[in-house]
């Protein structure tokens, strides 16, 4: 007789989501280590990236700029953005 498998918990993809981005990570900025959230590193690199001329880094930072109510009036009209559905 085959034993029956222990049913796994289920999981909350976004609350998993939310706990990875949220953990504090090291890095070392400006010569100093600090400790940072997941996402907020995720961010500045983006943000770096942009600023270095990374097209698909510019148009994730002015559409989340724009999702958050952060639009520069002088930059927002170089990107086109969908409409969220």
């Amino acid at each position: 007789m085959k034993r029956r498998k222990a049913a796994r918990a289920k999981r909350d993809l976004g609350a998993m989501l939310e706990q990875m981005d949220s953990e504090l990570i090291w890095v070392t900025e400006g010569g100093k280590r600090k400790r940072l959230p997941k996402i907020e590193v995720e961010f500045k690199k983006r943000f770096a990236n942009a600023l270095k001329g990374d097209l698909k880094a510019v148009a994730l930072i002015l559409r989340t700029a724009r999702q958050y109510g952060l639009r520069d009036p002088n930059v927002a009209h170089l990107v086109r953005f969908k409409k969220a559905n």
